[in-house]
């Protein structure tokens, strides 16, 4: 049997954008919806895509934009992802290639 496609709304998204939003009310939410695309320096179309990226997706935000929006929620830094980011500091890469010769 065929699954049933999820809409937009039930799939987790990578970026916390739509959720800060939803928190805000009716008149503050359709206030940032017109302010936020300028603020940003992207159109409306661009910052909707962005608002709906779904959490597997290689697409990113730009980081200038991130920081934008960040400061715009009032988020401390690095916290508009959803999830965890894990990157392997320079020292374990360094390492971990020293040690397959």
């Amino acid at each position: 049997m065929k699954e049933l496609s999820k809409s937009k709304k039930d799939i987790q998204k990578k970026y916390k954008i739509q959720e800060l939003l939803d928190n805000m009310t009716k008149i503050d939410y359709d206030s940032a919806i017109k302010i936020i695309p300028g603020r940003i320096g992207k159109c409306t179309t661009t910052f909707n895509n962005y608002r709906n990226i779904p959490i597997n997706s290689k697409e990113e935000i730009p980081y200038s934009v991130g920081l934008k929006l960040e400061q715009f929620f009032e988020l401390s830094p690095g916290t508009l992802h959803n999830g965890n980011i894990h990157c392997p500091s320079y020292k374990e890469l360094i390492e971990k290639n020293r040690s397959r010769k």
